[in-house]
Order: C-alpha cells, then sequence, then structure tokens
C-alpha cells in the first residue's frame, strides 16, 4: 500500500506528486504577486516565506528523487521504445528545472 505495486505507485509516491504539485503552484502565484507589490513590510515578509516554502519545495523534490530509485515501480510496458525513451527525457528535464529553479 504504501510501496509501489506493479499497479499502482504507491501513497508515498502519490502524496510526493500531489503536495509538490500544490507547493509549486503555490509558489508560481505567490512570485506573480511578488513582482506586481511594491516595497513594504508585508513584502518583505512575503519574500522571506516564498524563500522557505523554496527551500522546503526544493527538499521535497530531492526526497521524491530519492524515493523514486528507491522504490521504483514495474509496469508492463507496452509503449513504443520512442515513446518510452521521450517520457524518460522529458521527465528527466522537469525534474532538473524543479531543482534548478529554487537555486
Amino acid at each position: 500500500m504504501l510501496k509501489a505495486s506493479p499497479d499502482s505507485y504507491g501513497l508515498i509516491a502519490k502524496l510526493f506528486h500531489w503536495v509538490l504539485a500544490l507547493v509549486i503552484l503555490w509558489q508560481l502565484f505567490t512570485g506573480i504577486n511578488l513582482n506586481q507589490m511594491e516595497l513594504s513590510v508585508e513584502k518583505g515578509q512575503f519574500i522571506w516565506f516564498h524563500q522557505i516554502t523554496g527551500t522546503f519545495l526544493f527538499s521535497g523534490i530531492a526526497l521524491r528523487l530519492l524515493w523514486k530509485f528507491y522504490n521504483r515501480p514495474v509496469f508492463e510496458d507496452s509503449l513504443p521504445k520512442r515513446h518510452r525513451v521521450l517520457s524518460k527525457i522529458l521527465q528527466s528535464r522537469l525534474y532538473l528545472i524543479c531543482l534548478w529553479l529554487p537555486l
């Protein structure tokens, strides 16, 4: 249930996925709003919270990658080879972007 099975990613991977998706959307929303705010004490506090959340996001993505390598699901792969290769390339680039942006 917690770990991956042949027909499911497992609860931990799903929680990582959805929590990180919500945090990424939150960071996008706050980043856009920070750009439009005038300089004030509230903006400084908002920037501090945005930085702390970015640190949490970076750590969460790193933990997600560790979990992915530790608990890799084995699914029946019926996709053509080029789809599998392109999927791995796209997935690795998305992870690189998600790790690079908080830095």
